[in-house]
This record gives structure tokens, C-alpha cells and sequence, in this order.
């Protein structure tokens, strides 16, 4: 099966891909129910993903953005007599962005495997890159969608922190928190999983998120396997697994904002943020 998956992810990465990029300067939004914008591509790739992973994992186990159906009836708990495999995809990270044709979104799959995070791919079509976890290592390519693929392992290098630091932020960040210029410079891309993965990459020393399972599935085994921490802001504690009891019932979004950074440089980030007073 992990074979199976990882072909199916890079395939779909691929069409999906493509249906983007041919489909962006047509793209119009609404406005969903919680302010954020879904298109005919977003459903359109949704449906694809339903489609194709379907071959391999039963639908009731693939949970994507608009298909929150699956999400909402999950067991508390995996089956204990076998392992649980989902499928989480994100079809169009950035929508906001996509819509008025910058080229910053993503196209997440993640596979958790008990709750865990276990494999991951996050397509970036507008900017021709795709970064992959098979479980056991991480790799960056990029030329894909040009047809001149070019592939390599990214490795865990260290990352100074510095007032020249770049630190990858969310909205709900810089509205809650004081920050300290001294230790890095905030950055918003408006597409988290590229906040996610370029952290992974080293493009960024860290990233704060704060949204829901599709939106770091994807980037969840990355970030891991390439040495990074996912912890609670507030309480420190690691994102290791999921669980619906972490989100709000509401919103879906993670109860308290995460940092994702090298362990180290935690209690530096957090000692130069500082939830706003009231």
C-alpha cells in the first residue's frame, strides 16, 4: 500500500497541478460560511481526489476541505484490531491568493496511519515545486509541471536566529501576539502549507499555524522528518498525533496557535512573542 499511495499522490499532485494552472485565470471565489473563498477548482479537485484515491482507500477514510463529511462522522478512536489509514487533501491551500492569480498556493495530500502523520506531498504549481515524504526521507523537486524534473534530498541544516530571521506568520498571529523584531522578521504568504513547507526546506526559521488537519496534513510527516517541532504556543505541548478534540467544533481550527520550529529555538521564539493585552 505505501508504494500504491506515494504513485497516487505524485499523480494526483500532477493533474491536479495541471487543472490549476490551466484553470487560474478563469477562477472566480464565494465566499463560504467562515469568510474563506472556494472555487469550481477547489471542488473540481476535490472530486479527483475522491476519484482517485478512491482505488486504494475506501472513501469513508479520504477527508478533503470540501468533503467534510467523512471528518465530521471519524471515530473517536482508530480501530484497534487494524491499522486506520486516511487520506487528507487539501485541494487549493490559498485559494485567497489563487483567485486574484498569485501564484502562492498548494495542493496538499497527507496519509496519517493511526492519527500519525506517515506520508506527505505538497504540490506548488504556480511556482513549479513539489516536496515529498515517503515515510523515511524528504525530498524537494522542482520542474515537474515543465516536464524537466529535477529531484533532491533535503537534509536538516542548522538556522541561526537572527533580527534578519525570517519567521512565517498567520492573520491570527500578528492580531494576538506582540513580537519582537530582534529575533526575525514576520512574513505571510497567505498559504500555509507553504508557510509549513518552506520552513521545512529552510527558507524560514518558523512558522506559527493555526488551522485545521487538511491544511499541515500534507506538510505534517515533512516537518517531522526534517527535524522540525510542532508545539502549542501557549502550552508547549508537541503535535505528535491528531485528534478532533485538539479543534474547535465550530471553526475546525486548532484550539491554540503552533510553532513549528527546530527544538532548539522554541524558547527563543516564544520568549519574543506575547499575547497582546486586551
Amino acid at each position: 500500500m505505501h508504494a500504491d499511495l506515494m504513485r497516487l499522490m505524485y499523480a494526483y499532485a500532477m493533474e491536479a497541478g495541471a487543472i490549476s494552472l490551466e484553470e487560474m485565470e478563469n477562477a472566480s471565489g464565494r465566499l463560504k460560511a467562515d469568510e474563506s473563498f472556494v472555487t469550481h477548482v477547489d471542488l473540481k479537485l476535490s472530486e479527483l481526489a475522491v476519484s482517485m484515491f478512491s482505488s486504494c482507500i475506501p472513501p469513508g477514510c479520504i477527508i478533503t476541505e470540501e468533503h467534510l463529511e467523512h471528518y465530521l462522522t471519524l471515530p473517536d478512536d482508530p480501530p484497534a484490531e487494524t491499522d486506520e489509514i486516511l487520506v487528507v487533501v487539501d485541494p487549493l491551500d490559498g485559494t485567497r491568493n489563487y483567485v486574484h492569480s498569485i501564484p502562492l498556493y498548494g495542493i496538499s495530500v497527507g496519509v496519517l496511519k493511526n492519527r500519525r502523520p506517515w506520508l506527505g506531498l505538497v504540490a506548488f504549481p504556480g511556482i513549479d515545486e513539489i516536496i515529498t515524504c515517503d515515510g523515511e526521507a524528504t525530498y524537494f523537486i522542482t520542474g515537474t509541471y515543465r516536464g524537466k524534473p529535477q529531484k533532491k534530498r533535503v537534509n536538516s541544516a542548522p538556522y541561526e536566529i537572527t533580527k534578519n530571521s525570517i519567521l512565517l506568520g498567520c492573520t491570527g498571529f500578528l492580531r494576538d501576539h506582540e513580537w519582537d523584531y530582534n529575533s526575525g522578521q514576520i512574513v505571510q504568504t497567505g498559504c500555509a502549507s507553504m508557510n509549513l513547507c518552506w520552513t521545512a526546506v529552510g527558507r524560514a526559521a518558523a512558522t506559527v499555524f493555526g488551522n485545521r488537519l487538511w491544511d499541515i496534513a500534507g506538510s505534517w510527516p515533512i516537518l517531522l522528518n526534517t527535524g522540525f517541532v510542532i508545539k502549542g504556543l501557549e502550552s508547549g505541548r508537541d503535535l505528535t498525533e491528531f485528534s478532533r478534540d485538539l479543534c474547535d467544533p465550530v471553526s475546525h481550527n486548532l484550539r491554540e496557535l503552533h510553532l513549528v520550529c527546530r527544538p532548539e529555538h522554541y524558547g527563543v521564539i516564544t520568549a519574543s512573542s506575547a499575547p497582546r493585552s486586551s
